[in-house]
């Protein structure tokens, strides 16, 4: 890793802990300072103490001690005072990182999320965190370069001070010089390889960390639990954990490669302070340092050495630590991954919004099989639209286009003849009330989940609940609508699929978005409950822009409007008498479906 990029990142993280932390940076600072300074006021202060004392200055000798302990004493106490400031925010740091990262996941178009290398990027920050001690462990690395970047520049004063003092003795001078910039760059040489080799593992395991983290959340997981007992998938868990752990011993392999480098690079050190304590011997006998002299340069000599191996290693695991930022300071600055607009929708009285799709195709990421070909498809507020097919015709294609889930391959849609990306995405989002096939309620209450976080004054939500007929199911507990769903906690309430259905329904009917969108939320029951449900709905929606999606003929007989869609095409047109009437498409589903559904 770069200088440039590592002192990037590191600034990124800072920057963003800054939020919960406002003078992080100042008390790093003034960590890594206190810490450094006290052992060269002592070295000095020994050194000065033992002229004094050997020319019997020992008031002089009283006093250097006195500065010397008060110094030293309260610079440690100023760098325990803000240690245990620091030590308290490891504790939170991560959540910080962690919980930006879920905003950035949020954020995120849905294009790139549903991408598996996106999210195995992004699940890597948090396996990368783990792995390494995460970012206390970083902020705490970060410290101790600092420490050793001010303790190697005190150093290095009084070094090229003793050097300024014997500039006679130029060659001399000029041989350590040359030897000292052969070890900063035999410093470098090492942490580049190391750096790269480190960068280049962690690439080429970052599906294994996922593999390694989704088998250890599918072990604990009790919707598992039963299929893999039945089964008896053990030893096929057990194959892919050996299979995971012998990719994991590169990483030793890696270790032992490092002690090497730092090993010869520790010698190499030692080689240049013996040379130099050698220099220092030859200036004393021949007069031209001091006894306390000598203690000061060769204690000097021996902290820059201890200091600059110290920066090496320090910044060596700073660039091991940092790693997982890799892709969160990727996704952080990485604009094209957010959804794109700023215009707000237009508040109209009348709700007159129309929307048209204009030679709209489109086909997955990855792939060039086209979902849709050049679809044509207008429609106004207050329409009963069915879009109908046999599966993979397009039609759920159709309502993630829409939705901006994706965007056209081909082609453009438009609201009232804008261009939908140039609308702002959550304002634009507010005028649709979608039920999604693959619904989700999450694990917080009944009543949370209806309201998404916006509480709707002008809607009564027990009313609501009343009308998709769950009155019962959230009167007969002592919490009502403030129990929550599924397993968050000991007391979590288990909904039925059916119950699960009715309550996506209800949120959809909160939110009194414009436009309401079935997704065939009920494909797996059968085709009459199927159609009892969407009549029901039907009802319910009122006079608002209703869309149904389904493979079942039967279930959109009601609708003002049927299109069915063939292979990625519009190939019909109509209300269900006109498109019978027809004898096309639609005509020959309804007949081959009629066996199933007819009364």
């Amino acid at each position: 890793m770069k200088l440039k990029q590592f002192y990037q990142q590191t600034h990124d993280l800072i920057q963003l802990l800054k939020v919960q932390f406002p003078h992080i940076t100042v008390q790093m600072l003034t960590l890594a300072f206190c810490r450094s300074t006290p052992n060269f006021i002592v070295l000095f202060g020994y050194s000065r103490i033992l002229d004094l004392l050997l020319t019997s200055q020992f008031q002089a000798a009283i006093q250097v001690v006195t500065i010397m302990l008060v110094s030293s004493y309260l610079l440690s106490f100023i760098g325990n005072w803000i240690d245990s400031y620091l030590q308290g925010y490891e504790f939170i740091t991560d959540e910080v990182i962690m919980s930006q990262v879920n905003y950035m996941s949020f954020t995120m178009r849905y294009d790139i999320f549903e991408d598996n290398d996106s999210m195995t990027k992004v699940r890597a920050v948090s396996n990368r965190m783990n792995a390494t001690g995460g970012t206390g462990s970083f902020l705490q690395i970060i410290i101790l370069l600092c420490t050793n970047l001010f303790s190697a520049l005190y150093a290095f004063c009084f070094v090229g001070y003793l050097f300024y003092q014997a500039m006679q003795y130029s060659f001399y001078l000029v041989l350590l010089l040359l030897l000292a910039v052969g070890c900063i760059c035999l410093g470098v040489m090492i942490l580049k390889r190391t750096s790269a080799y480190y960068e280049d593992l962690n690439k080429r395991n970052i599906h294994n960390n996922s593999v390694f983290s989704y088998l250890l959340t599918t072990m604990v997981n009790v919707e598992y639990k039963k299929q893999m007992m039945i089964n008896r998938m053990g030893q096929l868990f057990e194959k892919y954990f050996k299979n995971i752990i012998k990719t994991f011993h590169v990483y030793l392999d890696f270790s032992k490669r490092k002690g090497r480098y730092e090993s010869v690079y520790n010698f190499v050190l030692s080689i240049f302070g013996a040379c130099t304590y050698i220099y220092i011997v030859y200036l004393s006998l021949h007069g031209y340092l001091s006894i306390g002299s000598v203690l000061l340069y060769a204690g000097a000599i021996q902290q820059l050495i201890q200091y600059i191996s110290g920066c090496i290693i320090s910044y060596s695991d700073a660039v091991f630590q940092l790693d997982y930022l890799n892709y969160f300071t990727d996704f952080l600055h990485d604009e094209s991954i957010r959804t794109t607009g700023s215009l707000p929708i237009e508040k109209r009285n009348d709700n007159a919004y129309e929307f048209c799709f204009e030679n709209v195709s489109f086909h997955y990421p990855n792939s060039e099989q086209l979902v849709l070909s050049n679809v044509n498809l207008t429609f106004k507020i207050g329409e009963k639209l069915a879009l109908v097919g046999q599966n993979g015709a397009g039609k759920t294609t159709i309502i993630k286009l829409l939705c901006r889930l994706y965007q056209p391959t081909e082609g453009r849609i438009l609201l009232n003849g804008i261009d939908i990306q140039k609308f702002d995405f959550n304002e634009y989002t507010k005028i649709f009330s979608p039920v999604f096939q693959d619904f989700s309620m999450f694990n917080i209450s009944a009543k949370e989940n209806l309201e998404c976080g916006h509480h709707n004054e002008e809607k009564d939500i027990n009313a609501i609940i009343a009308d998709v007929g769950l009155e019962k199911r959230f009167t007969s507990g002592h919490d009502g609508l403030d129990c929550v769903l599924e397993d968050l906690n000991s007391e979590g309430v288990k909904l039925s699929g059916g119950e699960a259905q009715k309550l996506a329904i209800a949120r959809a009917l909160y939110k009194d978005a414009p436009f309401v969108i079935l997704d065939e939320p009920t494909a797996a029951l059968d085709p009459f409950s199927e159609a009892e449900i969407y009549e029901n709905f039907d009802k319910l929606v009122g006079g608002k822009t209703a869309i149904y999606i389904s493979h079942r003929m039967s279930s959109c007989k009601f609708c003002d409007r049927i299109v069915v869609f063939k292979d990625g095409k519009l190939v019909e047109d109509g209300n269900h008498d006109s498109l019978m009437h027809k004898q096309g498409e639609y005509y020959t589903l309804y007949q081959a479906q009629a066996e199933y559904y007819q009364q």
